[in-house]
């Protein structure tokens, strides 16, 4: 605000002065007449031609009138300097107007710029600190990977074990069925045996029959032996 005031103050005075020129300038020139020059001591310089006045002075009628003419120009172009002057100064404060809100405007994108750069900072230390998270998070999924794959290798020995267990177990209940078809197959030779023992006893006499027929019977026995099974 000072600064219009010392703009419109600066303007006025520049407008005063002009009017004051031009009132100096309009005033009628008053006729100057050279005075004798005196004589000089010395004989040899000239003296100079006087001046004459001329015969004839213009009206005054006709100088009040081109005066009046004259202050008639000297008003309208102090109006239109007036006019020109004010249209600057609207200019000067619209332009001044602008400058301000282009401050204010400028102090507050300041602020917010601030503002962003303290979010970026924060923003760029979250970053970093799951940067570091992430990375130690890659560490550990690493180590497992490892501990998987030795895990699944592990698995694996143990499935080819386990398969080799089991063939050894089929091998194993293979050798046991023949062992049970072999008891069995004996089984039934032994009650052939004791059915035919039983029905020579009935055939014969009906007391018991010596030890050596008996004897001799199992010994003609058609069953097979549990090492010839296996």
């Amino acid at each position: 605000m000072a600064k219009r005031k010392q703009r419109k103050n600066d303007a006025k005075s520049a407008t005063t002065t002009q009017k004051r020129r031009q009132k100096t300038q309009a005033k009628p020139k008053a006729v100057e007449v050279a005075e004798p020059v005196a004589k000089s001591p010395e004989p040899t310089v000239a003296q100079p031609e006087p001046i004459t006045l001329p015969t004839s002075l213009p009206n005054a009628a006709t100088l009040l009138d081109e005066l009046q003419q004259r202050c008639e120009g000297l008003r309208q172009w102090q109006r239109q300097a007036n006019e020109d002057v004010q249209s600057r100064v609207a200019q000067i404060e619209k332009r001044e107007g602008e400058l301000d809100e282009a401050a204010r405007q400028m102090e507050y994108d300041r602020t917010h710029l601030d503002l962003d750069r303290d979010a970026l900072k924060r923003a760029q230390m979250m970053f970093e600190k799951e940067k570091g998270q992430l990375e130690q998070t890659q560490q550990a999924l690493e180590a497992d990977r490892l501990q998987l794959e030795r895990s699944r290798a592990e698995l694996n020995d143990q499935k080819q074990e386990l398969v080799d267990l089991r063939s050894e177990m089929d091998a194993e209940w293979a050798s046991l069925a023949r062992v049970r078809r072999a008891h069995e197959s004996l089984a039934a030779a032994l009650d052939t045996d004791r059915t035919r023992v039983q029905e020579l006893r009935l055939a014969g006499s009906p007391g018991e029959l010596p030890a050596e027929s008996l004897q001799h019977d199992a010994d003609d026995t058609p069953g097979l032996s549990l090492t010839h099974a296996a």
